[in-house]
């Protein structure tokens, strides 16, 4: 029997980016990613983020090196943003990754969203 409570679990691993929250979706949680972008995610939905100096990389999903079956997903997500140092590269570090994911890429004032091939 569904409670009230319930509406926590609709759209699983949905998520929604704009210039303000989602407000509708009280359950989900909140993260800014610029001062006029933030994003309110589904409960399940992973979020990870790397930062450096005034570069950033944030994942949403799940992501997998079969090179390094090890790493887990902000390990990867740190090592894309450290090894690579423009936008072109680390779109084409990602060609060989798996998973079901959406990077944000933050250069200063710039953002970009890309996301894998399905």
């Amino acid at each position: 029997m569904k409670t009230s409570n319930d509406k926590q679990w609709l759209f699983p691993q949905q998520f929604v980016i704009g210039a303000k929250h989602a407000d509708f979706f009280e359950f989900w949680k909140k993260y800014e990613i610029a001062p006029s972008l933030v994003i309110t995610s589904h409960p399940e939905l992973n979020i990870c983020q790397f930062s450096q100096a005034n570069r950033a990389l944030i994942l949403l999903g799940n992501i997998l090196d079969p090179n390094k079956p090890g790493h887990d997903d902000f390990e990867i997500t740190k090592e894309l943003l450290l090894e690579n140092s423009s936008f072109e590269e680390i779109i084409r570090s990602t060609f060989e990754l798996c998973g079901n994911w959406v990077f944000l890429y933050r250069e200063g004032e710039n953002i970009f969203l890309f996301h894998d091939c399905t």
